[in-house]
């Protein structure tokens, strides 16, 4: 996948233009918040119900699950053009019935298993694959190595674990007898591998940065390709795309039950007074996902990201001779399997300029922000600002329009849970390292030529992820 950077000195306000705002637009500036992203729907949808649907919006890592979402739900016929009490009250219900939405996928078996690795944590399907991994590791096969092999599969499935440095692992268990006749350097592969996958379960949610010398180089368990497609199936329901007869009625039974009772509720609150908004969900959903739909063709995630909201996302490159750096010590890493003398533990880039911060939008957009960073400007009530000395704005790298695929197999695939992911930015390679660098996408939003900026963040201070990346 490329990058351009090639930009034109076109105004973004005429792209802020938007019937059916309020008198005084905002534009969102949302942070990520890692496993716990749901929380984000909450705090969207009360934010919609008051103030209705942002003029444009930035952020990355998980963020732009939220904000994929928040594009698709502002493009439904059912919201779009709507009169603005009407926009307001039905963007908010469908960002809260995403809360609905994963009830309905909870009792679906492609997802059940999905859902209980990273519900349940410490237990249950978490400690098996914990176990199969120190049991491999320590260049032995489990008694019950059927049952994991079923589970294996099931992840697999589902993006998780996928990588091909761990999808063999599968293979192994299936034939027990065979590991006797490896050779001593399969056997060490085996070793090793099976070593990573136990360390990328324990950093799930809780990333050491400072100390994790293999943070960069090691597998994740997560195919966020895979798991981005997942997201836009739901999100093109959500869109009011590709619907039937069935899909729309449907759709009308749900609006006319929940569209004024849900206002000031969460989801848990309105499905307590009714439970068939859920159920009326559910219908439309069943409905939905019935149809023969081509998703090759009909997933929105191909679209281009900002297609209704225009959109800012983020990612944290290494670029230059910080790029070369970590291929050698990536490649060196795989090859030697060495933990005793690890590569990794030496990984530091040299210079500053070589790390920089990505965003992806449209060209005339990014021009925009790109000037406005360098130089003193004023917004639309006249206050000036001045981000010329900021050292993080000097490192904004403008990325040009990307799909909303792209964004997504990207921006979230960050240490801990991916690998240093490859792309490449005006014709030249790089690495992303995913979106926690920009957790404060407002200087952007700013330079974008944003009057107002409304700011969702979680309550506390830095991470100790965010912490340790900048003591590194």
């Amino acid at each position: 996948m490329g990058f351009k950077a090639s930009v034109l000195g076109l105004s973004l306000l005429t792209a802020f233009s938007f019937a059916a705002h309020a008198e005084e637009p905002y534009c969102l500036a949302l942070r990520g918040n890692g496993e716990s992203e749901p929380a984000h729907w909450g705090a969207l949808a009360n934010l919609i119900e008051k103030e209705g649907l942002p003029v444009a919006q930035a952020g990355g890592s998980s963020a732009t699950i939220s904000l994929f979402i928040l594009d698709n739900i502002a493009a439904n016929p059912l919201v779009q053009g709507q009169p603005l009490e009407i926009q307001k009250k039905r963007a908010s219900l469908l960002m809260k019935s995403l809360s609905g939405v994963t009830y309905y996928f909870g009792d679906k078996p492609e997802t059940k298993l999905f859902m209980e690795i990273f519900e349940a944590k410490g237990k249950g399907n978490w400690d098996l694959l914990k176990f199969f991994a120190k049991h491999l590791v320590q260049g032995e096969i489990p008694a019950d190595a059927g049952k994991l092999v079923k589970l294996g599969e099931s992840l697999y499935a589902n993006g998780i674990g996928d990588s091909p440095r761990y999808g063999f692992l599968i293979d192994v268990l299936k034939h027990p007898l065979a590991l006797r006749q490896f050779s001593r350097e399969r056997i060490h592969q085996i070793k090793f591998y099976a070593g990573e996958l136990s360390n990328a379960l324990s950093v799930v949610g809780a990333f050491d940065a400072e100390s994790d010398a293999d943070l960069f180089f090691r597998d994740g368990i997560i195919n966020f390709a895979k798991l981005g497609e997942g997201f836009g199936k739901v999100a093109t329901f959500l869109a009011g795309r590709s619907y039937d007869q069935a899909t729309t009625d449907a759709m009308a039974k749900f609006l006319n039950r929940c569209e004024d009772k849900h206002v000031g509720k969460t989801w848990p609150e309105l499905t307590k007074e009714d439970p068939g908004c859920q159920t009326d969900l559910a219908d439309a959903l069943n409905a939905f996902f019935a149809q023969n739909i081509d998703w090759k063709k009909n997933n929105v995630i191909y679209e281009n990201a900002g297609h209704h909201i225009p959109a800012f996302p983020t990612t944290a490159l290494i670029m230059g001779d910080g790029y070369q750096t970590a291929l050698n010590t990536y490649q060196q890493y795989h090859l030697r399997m060495d933990r005793e003398h690890d590569i990794a533990k030496d990984f530091k880039i040299a210079k500053l300029s070589d790390i920089r911060f990505g965003y992806w939008g449209t060209n005339e957009s990014l021009m925009k922000i790109a000037l406005n960073l360098k130089q003193p400007f004023r917004d639309a009530s006249g206050r000036s600002f001045d981000y010329s000395k900021d050292v993080k704005s000097s490192m904004f790298m403008p990325l040009g329009p990307a799909t909303w695929y792209d964004v997504l197999r990207i921006s979230p695939a960050e240490p801990g849970l991916a690998s240093l992911q490859a792309v490449t930015v005006n014709g030249e390679p790089a690495f992303s390292a995913g979106g926690w660098s920009d957790l404060h996408p407002i200087p952007v939003l700013k330079a974008a030529g944003c009057n107002r900026v409304i700011y969702v963040t979680r309550k506390g201070g830095e991470t100790l992820f965010g912490q340790g990346v900048a003591k590194r």
